[in-house]
């Protein structure tokens, strides 16, 4: 048992919690129980403090919180079940767990080194009342929350509870999305949204509550339609945003499927040329929200809202839509359809629902849009199943090694049942050209990335996802005129598309076409607006053309975006660096690193990353040393890069010390080179190395050979990025004036970042070679070269 607080007696609101099937899962994987315990507990602690509470105890598979009020409580314990349920649509039910929740408002105080109370018992007999992944409160704070927290809430009737003498009133909490309640029907409706009082929508809730007890023992061939109101009159702003569709399935693991009915009706209304849709990044931060739809609507800039939910059981689907105008929060339709899944009937849903949506908005449907609404993905629901599968693992899955051993076999699968399915084809090709772009820049790995993308293109040749996976497979070949080519076509033909903007974007960058480059990524932006992803690369490419004021404005709105998702330490630590870019003000860095204690430099990773980045930029040979030496490779941040380490020992006449290092990185250049002999980067790191290693005429046999087709090679990128690479390896062959005739072209070059910001090189540890020489000094002086580039 765990005591934090609780030092007098005290009225406060108790949410008890409880871990379901815990004794179960316990003697099945006790470590590997405990572990999600503890990762839970760690969450919920999170939780309760952003809503002003306190963790009194916790014991074994419980939590004791506290909270000043019944409201903090219910809204805490609201946001602690929607974020758990949505684990159970991305991961299997072995890695997930449920909880009950009980809340009471009664007296608590310490005793016997425990917090005790009736507050405590009565909350602790409550969650027990409560169904897995449920709230159960007392009439006590029922009352209290009535009219403030926008929740519904279902009467369970007078409750016996163990050692309470009398029977007690309880209430179970309706979650986000309807459930989960014993007592509520489905619905796609969410608590917390202004709805239209008619008659008309009363009647529809009614029969909905009704059909639900027998639905699911019949089958229903026909959509069965239900009309809130008629379609918008004259609506000329067709901008929409649809939301994520609720899960209503009992069985939880179906929330792959619900996600992918999700996008594929909004893929399916973002390819109608004539509507703005926003992107799917930025509508999946709204799942489970409480926003009112006239938020959303506000934050996405749009003025249309779709919302949805998706209830399966075994071969029968229902999908229900409700059309919303987010400036009156007036509802434009409702939908409910029925349908067998086997039957392929779930394509026509779809097909439906976006024809539907298209026509209420008056969007013209051109034939092109007509034929790609009704021509269904594949012919196959069970390789439709596993191409949704394998895609959900693509949104929970980072690194190329996880998508190969995890998607690869579904979406071979996928292709062997239908060979025509050319959806999944298109994502066989994305895995194999991550890989090759990644862990294996192999010759074999590309064929088959191409192979596949040719299948793709020969079933479907004008699917914009298609197209823009033939963009890929030229980018990751280098052929950076195809690529910017490719995506060109699709977003002139596919406007809402924002992955194919930010994908141009990129080839731009390597292009060198950075005005195309800015105006590609705002356009993404523009159309998916919440994206971090495309955020940050946004700030970042507005840094690397010196424009600081515009990329720091992007930063505290991608800050605002991600709050809570980043380190403190690490927003403090690009705080700091972004003062010391712009004006080379050291103090707010001097602050931070000297505030860390020498145990927490030692063996936190965040701190580790932070004082080895600034003593190499300001050259503190002796301190990056100390670091590396202080700290265990398990602590180390994995960007430490090694030849910081090595040039740090060269600069304190430690040659024996740098050597090992710089054979090692040798050896994996050459690697490397082996399977991209023509990589002009990869040939200037050898250059560098050899440099560093003393053998300078290795290193000047490169040079003089790259030296008259440098920023020639296709696909090598920005002649700034190679411009910098030879400074570097010129200053360490002791060519001081190629060096920096190398940096002065580099600083006239965007999207460097730091590595060619002038307060950077001053005192950067790899350019020790040249600092103090006169024209390096006079280049780093120069204001012009820390002027906005464009």
């Amino acid at each position: 048992m765990e005591q934090t607080a609780a030092p007098a007696r005290r009225l406060a609101a108790v949410l008890f919690t409880d871990v379901v099937g815990y004794s179960s899962r316990m003697q099945r994987d006790e470590i590997g129980t405990m572990a999600l315990v503890r990762a839970d507990f760690a969450r919920i602690r999170e939780l309760c403090g952003q809503h002003g509470g306190e963790v009194l105890n916790t014991m074994g598979d419980g939590m004791l919180l506290c909270f000043p009020s019944a409201v903090q409580a219910v809204v805490c314990a609201l946001k602690i079940q929607s974020e758990f349920a949505h684990r159970h649509l991305v991961q299997p039910p072995e890695q997930a767990l449920d909880h009950r929740i009980g809340i009471h408002v009664g007296d608590v105080f310490p005793q016997g080194g425990q917090v005790v109370g009736d507050g405590v018992n009565i909350a602790a007999r409550l969650q027990t009342k409560a169904p897995a992944g449920g709230i159960c409160v007392s009439q006590t704070v029922h009352d209290m929350i009535k009219g403030k927290v926008n929740v519904q809430a279902v009467a369970l009737g007078p409750q016996d509870l163990k050692n309470i003498a009398e029977k007690m009133p309880a209430y179970q909490l309706v979650l986000p999305g309807g459930a989960p309640s014993i007592a509520s029907p489905p619905s796609a409706a969410r608590p917390g949204r202004s709805f239209v009082p008619v008659l008309a929508l009363a009647a529809v809730l009614v029969v909905t509550a009704l059909a639900g007890a027998w639905w699911w023992k019949s089958r229903l061939p026909a959509p069965k339609i239900e009309a809130t109101a008629p379609p918008a009159a004259g609506a000329t702003d067709k901008s929409i945003a649809v939301l994520p569709f609720t899960n209503l399935s009992e069985d939880k693991a179906n929330g792959y499927f619900a996600d992918g009915i999700h996008e594929d009706i909004l893929t399916d209304l973002a390819n109608v040329g004539d509507l703005k849709v926003i992107a799917r990044t930025s509508v999946m931060q709204y799942r489970d929200s409480q926003k009112r739809v006239r938020q959303i609507g506000e934050e996405l800039g749009v003025s249309y809202v779709l919302e949805g939910s998706v209830q399966r059981a075994g071969n029968k689907v229902r999908v229900t839509g409700q059309l919303i105008d987010a400036r009156t929060e007036g509802h434009v339709w409702a939908q409910r359809y029925d349908r067998e899944v086997e039957l392929g009937e779930i394509f026509t849903i779809q097909s439906a629902l976006a024809t539907e949506i298209a026509s209420s908005l008056h969007a013209v449907l051109s034939p092109d849009d007509k034929a790609r609404l009704n021509r269904p993905p594949t012919e196959s629901v069970e390789a439709y199943d596993l191409y949704l599968r394998s895609r959900a693992f693509y949104y929970t899955t980072f690194g190329p090694k996880d998508m190969i051993e995890k998607q690869l076999p579904l979406l071979q699968r996928a292709v062997e049942i239908d060979p025509r399915f050319a959806l999944a084809w298109r994502q066989l090709a994305t895995v194999h050209g991550r890989a090759y772009a990644t862990i294996d820049p192999s010759p074999a790995r590309l064929a088959q990335a191409k192979a596949c993308i040719d299948t793709a293109l020969r079933l479907a040749p004008n699917d914009p996802a298609v197209i823009m996976g033939l963009g890929n497979y030229y980018e990751n070949a280098k052929d950076l005129a195809r690529a910017a080519e490719t995506y060109q076509q699709v977003v002139r033909a596919f406007p809402n598309e924002a992955e194919a903007f930010f994908f141009l974007s990129y080839v731009r960058q390597k292009e060198d076409r950075w005005t195309d480059a800015l105006a590609s990524m705002e356009k993404a932006r523009e159309l998916d607006p919440r994206s971090p992803l495309i955020l940050e690369k946004l700030s970042s490419l507005l840094f690397g053309l010196r424009r600081y004021d515009e990329s720091a404005r992007r930063q505290d709105e991608l800050k605002a975006l991600t709050a809570g998702t980043i380190a403190p330490l690490l927003e403090r630590y690009y705080d700091a660096m972004q003062s010391f870019s712009v004006r080379g003000a050291t103090g707010q860095m001097e602050a931070l690193v000297a505030g860390l204690s020498p145990e927490v430099r030692r063996t936190d990773p965040n701190a580790i990353y932070v004082c080895a980045h600034w003593a190499a930029y300001h050259g503190d040979a002796g301190a990056l040393v100390r670091l590396w030496q202080e700290t265990s490779a398990n602590t180390r941040p994995p960007l430490g890069p090694d030849l910081w380490l090595a040039a740090s020992h060269l600069k304190l006449a430690q040659p024996d010390q740098a050597r090992p290092i710089l054979d090692q990185e040798r050896s994996s250049i050459r690697d490397r080179l082996g399977s991209q002999p023509a990589d002009t980067a990869l040939q200037l790191d050898l250059a560098l190395v050899q440099a560093m290693l003393g053998e300078k005429a290795a290193a000047q046999e490169i040079l003089t050979k790259l030296r008259p087709v440098a920023g020639h090679q296709p696909g090598d990128g920005p002649r700034g990025r190679l411009a910098l690479k030879f400074a570097q390896a010129y200053a360490w062959t002791g060519q001081k004036d190629e060096a920096t005739a190398e940096l002065a072209l580099a600083l006239r070059q965007p999207g460097l970042m730091e590595a060619a910001n002038v307060h950077v090189l001053r005192g950067m540890i790899l350019w020790w070679p040249l600092q103090g020489d006169p024209a390096f000094e006079a280049l780093l002086n120069d204001p012009k070269n820390n002027a906005p580039l464009l």
